[in-house]
Order: C-alpha cells, then structure tokens, then sequence
C-alpha cells in the first residue's frame, strides 16, 4: 500500500473527486460553476434543468389537485390571501 497523495484545498476536482466540503473547496466549485453557466453547454442544461422542475411541479399540482382538492382549495386560498397583502403593502 502506497501513501495517501497530499490532498490540494480550493481546487475544484478536490471538491467533486475527494468530495471535500470546506470553504476553499466550495468557493472553487461555485466559481467552477458560475463560469460553466456562461458557457452555451451550461446555458443549455440550466435550460434543461428549468423544463423538467416547471414539468415536475405541474405533476405534483396535478396530484394535490386530484387527490386531495380540500387541501389544494387551501393552498389557493393562502395563495391569493398573500397577493392581497402585497398589493396592499402588508408584509
């Protein structure tokens, strides 16, 4: 057995390969990520991304709506009572 290699903080291949979870290794991966967002690849998956949370949100809505219509009747009551105090200027 050979010894362990050194492992580098503030990297981001520690971050994902090493999986290591401190503060220089998560600012590396946010940095990482920040810059792959701006590529076309990154732009496309957040895309992606976007259209299969807003597909999976409108399942669920579904769900709730047929399954359990007292409690989604509540939601939309909660919903609309929120949008009535902004419009008023209540917090």
């Amino acid at each position: 057995m050979g010894m362990e290699p050194e492992i580098v903080h503030g990297l981001y291949a520690t971050y994902t390969n090493i999986k290591c979870r401190c503060t220089e290794c998560k600012q590396a991966a946010a940095e990482y990520m920040r810059a792959y967002r701006k590529t076309s690849a990154g732009k496309s998956q957040a895309r992606f991304h976007q259209v299969v949370a807003n597909k999976r949100s409108q399942i669920a809505i579904q769900w709730v709506k047929n399954n359990h219509p007292q409690e989604w009747a509540k939601i939309c009551e909660q919903a609309l009572h929120g949008l009535d105090k902004r419009k008023n200027g209540d917090k």
